[in-house]
């Protein structure tokens, strides 16, 4: 929600207008009141749209049918305007997040609420197909989480089932990975199109994933035609859910064979009213759903000098989470931490944390400093070059300014330190000088991960999937290519390496025997990411997701992340600790149950060290924080400065961290 621009209305149709909701290649749309103060969204479309008859006359048509439109799950059409100077259509507004916003922030939704999503959903449909109306954009940011429950919305490129006359106005109507494939091949639209989106929109809803993966347009319309979903990651994620089956059968490429909306609330056996204000969503979903819609009362509020611009009329009385999370919302940011109910254990971070007491043992100037890495005596940091520092004392042992070295020091073998290079090559320095040694030298293997070492061979990996192992003199013995459907990551994966077999997290995960390179097996995760290999167990960090695997490669447990995790998981005491982008969660390694989570205030980009009975973690650009490893609470706090990552690492009774991305303090524990 933005402020009203130069420019934009004040008025229209005797709607006032407060603020600017969002803006798109049709219109802008804006958050009024009524003349009688309701609160409803008003779209407005572009002058140079307007300025084209037959596009008024769509317009007309199809705000027509769409006030025929009268669901439980949909948003209401208000009034409209066809003939003004730039036509405008007025809604119910409804204040929350879109389904997209949601995952993003909170992570996958559990089964029970993608299944009463989905009876939402599909008893949305039908009383749109029931007007005649296909919506055909039917996508995670036309569903919008509400204090009321799912809505569906945003009709302006629907199309009359019975009017021909209606074509699109674009090269594409509708939203790649979306689109049915018999509206690509010939460009039928009917109410199987829909259910189609409905299927994908649920697998996105469950996994994150997007139905057809990410790319180019072209790709994803090329994978719709050929059936290529991410059905796989569903079933890993749903292995025995009654919504893994229905979506599969929603993504069927024959509309005929496809469920009707009627159907799918039958094969889902969930019922739409058991949707009651917010008690259906995970409760930091929850949350978010009623602080992103308190800044709407606010905004309203202060246009209307009333404390609530969103009173009773209109609202059903929402659930009971609703009324204490918006409780908390009312108090004000300083009150989140209110408990909402007994079950919840987040303890989020604030200014009022017990600073530290510890004291510095030394402290280091270097350029820049992103990573830490501690081997032995030395510590060694990463950033636009390389720098050892001893790590008793501080002194500063040597200096490498060429690089950069993007993926830090793994290991050190034989006294050398194996490191990603500049792009061309992979770099080993003596650890004791630093000088390049003759030996360990992999040349044009590009940008590289960690790499791993396995007795006299060296094995890295590439962002394209080109595994490499290379033998201590130099020569090339294996190269495989891992490269398969999905998308390539957004920077090369880390080699793991755990008895005799090799671990790479590229378009999932792959176990490989280092002898030849041979693949043992392959886990689809749905993406690239990270992993870490304890005793008997591979735990796996993808995207928003951490999976346990055992060491052939099946599924013990998986759990959701609120959001993208940005660095390997840690496990220490039978305990998993794993970072997103807005907190630490701590989970058992046996079973995934979730112990607790700490909320850092930012993305936690370093996997978190443990010492004893504390855990240390820290935000980008927040604070290094020690937390207790039995509950979470927090035990202690550290200023950090502002940096783009966190670099922390133990010695002994020392913690060591980067401040301000140019210097390393070493702090007695």
């Amino acid at each position: 929600m933005k402020e009203l621009a130069a420019g934009d209305p004040v008025e229209l149709g005797g709607y006032r207008l407060v603020a600017v909701l969002g803006s798109g290649g049709m219109g802008r749309v804006y958050l009024g009141r009524s003349p009688a103060g309701r609160a409803v969204a008003v779209k407005v479309v572009h002058a140079r749209v307007a300025r084209d008859p037959r596009f008024r006359a769509r317009f007309a048509r199809e705000v027509r049918a769409a006030r025929r439109v009268d669901g439980a799950f949909t948003a209401s059409v208000l009034d409209h305007d066809a003939d003004a100077a730039r036509p405008w259509l007025v809604t119910v507004y409804l204040p929350g997040l879109t389904l997209a916003e949601a995952v993003r922030r909170h992570g996958p939704l559990p089964d029970s609420a993608t299944r009463l999503l989905g009876a939402a959903l599909a008893e949305a449909l039908a009383s749109i197909h029931a007007a005649g109306v296909v919506h055909r954009d039917l996508k995670p940011g036309n569903v919008l989480l509400t204090r009321e429950g799912p809505r569906v919305v945003d009709f302006g490129i629907s199309r009359l089932a019975d009017e021909n006359a209606i074509t699109s106005w674009g090269a594409l109507v509708g939203t790649p990975g979306y689109l049915a494939p018999e509206f690509l091949s010939s460009g039928v639209v009917s109410p199987a199109g829909d259910v189609f989106a409905l299927g994908g929109l649920l697998l996105f809803a469950a996994t994150g994933e997007e139905p057809h993966g990410s790319g180019a347009i072209s790709v994803l319309l090329e994978r719709t035609l050929r059936g290529q979903s991410r059905l796989d990651v569903l079933r890993t994620v749903l292995p025995h859910s009654r919504v893994t089956e229905l979506v599969a059968a929603c993504l069927s490429r024959s509309p005929e064979q496809r469920p009707t909306p009627r159907e799918v609330l039958t094969r889902l056996a969930a019922d739409p009213d058991e949707i009651d204000g917010l008690d259906w969503l995970p409760e930091g979903l929850a949350r978010g759903v009623v602080v992103e819609a308190a800044a709407a009362d606010r905004t309203l509020a202060a246009v209307r000098g009333k404390r609530s611009a969103l009173g009773p009329g209109g609202w059903r009385r929402p659930g009971r989470r609703a009324f204490l999370v918006s409780a908390v919302a009312a108090a004000g940011a300083g009150a989140y931490g209110i408990t909402l109910s007994r079950r919840r254990r987040h303890r989020p971070a604030s200014t009022s944390m017990p600073e530290s007491s510890v004291g510095t043992v030394w402290v280091s100037k270097v350029r820049s400093a992103r990573t830490i890495v501690v081997s032995g005596q030395v510590v060694y940091v990463v950033g636009e070059g390389l720098t050892a520092i001893e790590a008793v004392g501080g002194g500063r042992l040597w200096d490498r300014e060429k690089g950069p070295f993007p993926n830090g020091i793994v290991a050190q073998a034989d006294g050398a330190a194996l490191f990603g290079g500049d792009g061309r090559n992979l770099y080993a320095l003596h650890a004791g000088t630093g000088r390049p040694l003759a030996d360990w030298q992999v040349p044009e293997v590009g940008v590289v991960g960690r790499p791993a070492l396995w007795g006299p061979r060296v094995f890295v990996c590439d962002g394209t999937g080109r595994l490499t192992g290379c033998d201590r003199n130099g020569g090339i013995r294996i190269t495989t290519d891992l490269a398969g459907i999905g998308p390539y990551p957004d920077r090369a994966p880390d080699v793991a390496v755990a008895g005799d077999t090799l671990y790479v997290p590229f378009q999932g995960l792959r176990a490989l025997d280092p002898a030849d390179g041979r693949v043992k097996w392959s886990f689809a995760s749905g993406s690239s990411g990270t992993a870490t290999v304890r005793d008997d167990t591979v735990y796996l960090v993808a995207d928003q997701r951490l999976w346990a695997l055992d060491r052939a490669g099946r599924m013990r447990w998986s759990f959701a992340l609120r959001s993208r995790a940005g660095a390997a998981p840690t496990v220490v005491g039978g305990v998993v600790y794993v970072g997103d982008e807005s907190g630490l969660h701590a989970l058992e390694a046996t079973t995934g149950a979730h112990r607790w989570r700490f909320a850092t205030g930012g993305p936690v980009t370093s996997s978190p060290v443990v010492l004893d009975d504390t855990v240390y973690t820290g935000a980008d650009r927040d604070r290094v924080y020690a937390v207790a490893t039995r509950d979470g609470s927090v035990r202690w706090t550290y200023p950090a400065g502002r940096q783009d990552t966190l670099g922390l690492g133990v010695f002994g009774r020392t913690l060591v961290a980067t401040l301000d991305g140019s210097e390393v303090r070493a702090l007695r524990l």
